[in-house]
């Protein structure tokens, strides 16, 4: 008998915080439309947004409006969902708690008419009850607790990888499965302990969006990678192919060269077969008379030829008898 008259109290404390926290007070506020959003988690705990919306003719209704529902009342809200949450715990024997209460309002003209809009939200701790996983909702409803009034609305979003693994009680005017939404409209006076629906969490197996996003994004890095690579290599390869180029030459068998016309020689070769006067001086160490004593002398072998272009000589590998040949080309 002291536990009935427990919860009865509780019950009369709860509805006439609703009271307060949903009714208007003026006759101008009649008129707004109340959709409440709860968002819930798996931990038990549950995003909760009441919206108020309404659309005044006036000034003086806007004012109106906004002083009765907006930034004015937050202590009062705040103080009546921390005193409702308080009581729920008393109720379902559950410790919980209102986090991040905060008040938004907006407003945009239309028609010569104010849209205003007040959203009330806050973190509802515990709000669910969860067993090995699994959701169960509607022990803290009293009887008034979401009461809907004409063209008012009450949405329950689940989580990802849940189901409802009961019928809902009373059944949902809409069910949007990509929003993993339930949606009940007004008017509608639900009984204690509802909405009542329970959610399974399941494995999923399927892959999201998120999944093939991630796996073409791969795909993309990976052909980028390839053709990178392949351009790499060609442009390698090119480059070995142009500096690794056998360097054909006629030759006649039976001429005889000098160590310092190999080595000259060699330069020729390792520089695709024609270098300037300057540049053999330069890399053989050579001293300029030498550099062109020697070449006097390949000249003469018919080895290279020699063209002067501006101020500078270019000398060209014409021909390399067969011991050079099989010594130094590739």
């Amino acid at each position: 008998m002291r536990k009935q008259l427990l919860i009865f109290s509780l019950i009369a404390n709860i509805s006439f915080i609703l009271l307060i926290l949903n009714l208007p007070t003026t006759v101008a506020s009649l008129n707004y439309v109340r959709a409440i959003t709860i968002e819930l988690y798996e931990d038990g705990s549950a995003k909760w947004i009441i919206e108020k919306r309404f659309v005044a003719e006036t000034e003086y209704e806007r004012a109106l409006f906004f002083n009765e529902h907006g930034f004015t009342k937050i202590d009062e809200y705040k103080k009546n969902i921390t005193k409702l949450v308080n009581l729920a715990w008393q109720l379902t024997g559950r410790n919980m708690s209102a986090l991040d209460i905060k008040l938004t309002q907006k407003e945009f003209r239309e028609d010569d008419k104010y849209r205003l809009t007040v959203s009330l939200e806050f973190i509802w701790l515990n709000f669910s009850k969860v067993l090995d996983e699994d959701i169960y909702i509607g022990d803290v409803f009293d009887g008034n607790f979401v009461d809907l009034r004409e063209y008012d609305s009450l949405t329950i979003i689940y989580p990802p990888c849940y189901t409802n693994s009961s019928v809902p009680a009373p059944n949902p005017d809409e069910f949007d499965e990509s929003r993993r939404a339930l949606v009940w409209y007004g008017p509608k006076d639900f009984e204690r302990g509802k909405p009542r629906i329970s959610f399974k969490k399941f494995e999923n197996t399927e892959p999201t969006e998120i999944d093939y996003r991630n796996l073409l994004w791969q795909l993309m890095l990976t052909v980028g990678i390839i053709i990178v690579t392949a351009f790499g290599g060609f442009l390698i390869l090119k480059k070995y192919q142009r500096h690794t180029k056998e360097i054909k030459f006629e030759y006649d068998k039976g001429i005889k060269l000098e160590d310092d016309e190999r080595k000259i020689i060699d330069l020729l070769i390792d520089s695709g077969g024609t270098l300037s006067q300057s540049a053999i001086t330069r890399k053989s160490e050579f001293s300029k008379s030498k550099t062109s004593k020697i070449l006097t002398a390949l000249e003469k072998k018919g080895i290279i030829s020699r063209k002067k272009k501006g101020r500078t000589k270019i000398v060209s590998l014409i021909k390399v008898n067969s011991e050079e040949k099989n010594r130094f080309l590739y």
